[in-house]
């Protein structure tokens, strides 16, 4: 995987929660948000459960913000995260 390649990254974010490796899984968290760039839906939404997960409610509450926005149009697809 490249560096860059935040779909990838957020996988790996994935593994390491399962993994139960919290310190690590943070650190890939954290540098998702730094890299930054386009996210497809499924990691975006995977994206935002791992925030969740790890207690980084500031930054799920900033990337939900948009969403809020146009709640009618992401209702489908972030509704549990919405609620």
């Amino acid at each position: 995987l490249k560096g860059e390649d935040v779909n990838g990254l957020v996988s790996i974010a994935l593994a390491e929660i399962m993994l139960d490796n919290r310190p690590k899984a943070l650190a890939v968290a954290h540098n998702i948000w730094e890299i930054g760039g386009e996210f497809s839906l499924l990691s975006e939404i995977v994206y935002l459960y791992i925030l969740m997960n790890l207690v980084l409610l500031d930054l799920a509450s900033q990337m939900m913000r948009a969403k809020f926005e146009h709640i009618e149009d992401n209702l489908e697809c972030f509704f549990h995260a919405i609620l």
